[in-house]
Formats: structure tokens, C-alpha cells, sequence
């Protein structure tokens, strides 16, 4: 992963396919595979909107024609 660019509002970076997957895995079973007591407390984020990065990054794979 490289920083591209970074303005004070906006992080760019580059990503490898094998990075994107990595996350997007992570990102799944802390939603999904685990039960984390206090989600939302823990993590600063809900269940639904670290879902809805996960669809995002999904949306970005298939984009690309890259598989999992």
C-alpha cells in the first residue's frame, strides 16, 4: 500500500488486489464471523456501515473483473 496523495480531507493510496481482499476479509469477520460486545463503542463504527465499505470494496473487485 502507497500513499498517493494526501490533502488534510482526502487520503489516495494504492492497493494491491491481494491488500483490498485482506481487508475486505477482515472487515467480514468482524461483522459477521465474530461477536464483538460494544461493536459500536469498539470499533467507532457500526455493523452497517463497515457492511456497507465491504459492498463498496466489493463493487470496486467486480469493476475490475477481479475475483476473490
Amino acid at each position: 500500500m502507497k500513499v498517493v496523495d494526501n490533502n488534510g480531507i482526502k487520503l489516495t493510496c494504492e492497493i494491491s488486489h491481494e491488500e483490498i481482499l485482506i481487508l475486505m476479509a477482515g472487515m467480514r469477520e468482524i461483522c459477521y464471523g465474530v461477536d464483538i460486545h460494544a461493536f459500536e463503542t469498539r470499533l467507532g463504527y457500526s455493523k452497517e456501515r463497515v457492511g456497507v465499505l465491504v459492498q463498496q470494496l466489493r463493487s470496486i473487485l467486480d469493476e475490475q473483473d477481479i475475483d476473490e
